[in-house]
């Protein structure tokens, strides 16, 4: 496990084996401290090419609106472009962080596959899933064919 930010709110860690970018805020956090923490994740999933993101918001309150729309609007597109696809989600503890989680359920249809979880060893079992079922549905379409290794198909 890489640190890739650290701070009083949270931290932004990435799973090299996994591929695998894990954001863990545990208390309230916003403006810079916020957007250096999501910037850093971002980072490394463009340079990775990985596409799949964790976000660990047990102890998340609340975002400012003013954080909220430049997530929607500055973040998520250089995201969406750089190739984020998957999005496992585990729900804050606080009423007031579900709602505030509402605010992002609009991201699958922008295309991202969304699944909330209770617990991060849950949302990392599923994270770990998608490449296994990618690669069992390209087996299936290309059954009696000797490919030798598992193969990725890149869409980029």
């Amino acid at each position: 496990m890489k640190l890739l930010y650290n701070a009083k709110g949270g931290k932004v860690e990435w799973l090299e084996k996994e591929r695998i970018v894990v954001k863990t805020f545990h208390s309230y956090i916003h403006g810079e401290e916020l957007r250096a923490a999501f910037n850093a994740g971002y980072e490394q999933l463009k340079k990775s090419k990985a596409k799949k993101w964790l976000s660990d918001n047990r102890g998340l309150p609340v975002y400012k609106p003013e954080d909220v729309d430049w997530i929607n609007t500055d973040w998520l597109p250089r995201m969406l472009k750089a190739g984020w696809e998957y999005w496992a989600l585990v729900e804050p503890d606080s009423n007031v962080g579900l709602l505030t989680m509402e605010k992002f359920r609009f991201y699958a249809r922008m295309g991202i596959e969304l699944h909330k979880f209770r617990t991060v060893g849950q949302a990392l079992s599923w994270l770990g899933s998608v490449d296994r079922a990618a690669q069992k549905h390209v087996r299936s379409e290309y059954r009696g064919i000797d490919l030798g290794s598992p193969l990725l198909i890149y869409e980029g």
